[in-house]
């Protein structure tokens, strides 16, 4: 496991009469996906796990569940941070680590042998 912490970047504090949920995110895309507009015109919170595609396949994915937000105090250092998933398939897809374990051996390993500067 990566020895760096994965850091929310946005998170739903509420202000202007506004209560939000207190959830955490990777990216403003994250962010966006968890309101919807009710037919009223309201923007709500929805549970990051009850956010899915047509098709039923979740849109949001619990990246980590011991992050850090740095973003406004109180300050934390265990929360759940959520992720796209096309962002986290991507991170996968590149090796990039990720808190969830979901390592993928590179295909390409460069050789040292016989490498010199041209």
């Amino acid at each position: 496991m990566s020895g760096r912490r994965k850091t929310c970047r946005y998170h739903c504090r509420g202000d202007s009469g506004y209560k939000g949920c207190s959830r955490h995110f990777a990216s403003l895309e994250a962010f966006d996906l968890h309101r919807q507009t009710l037919d009223n015109g309201q923007r709500v919170c929805v549970p990051p796990s009850a956010v899915r595609d047509s098709a039923g396949a979740p849109l949001l994915i619990r990246q980590t569940v011991g992050g850090e937000c740095r973003v406004c105090p109180p300050y934390s250092n265990a929360v759940t941070v959520w992720t796209t998933g096309r962002s986290h398939r991507a991170a996968v897809a590149f090796n990039r680590p990720s808190a969830l374990g979901a390592k993928r051996e590179t295909a390409f390993k460069p050789s040292t042998e016989g490498s010199q500067d041209r």
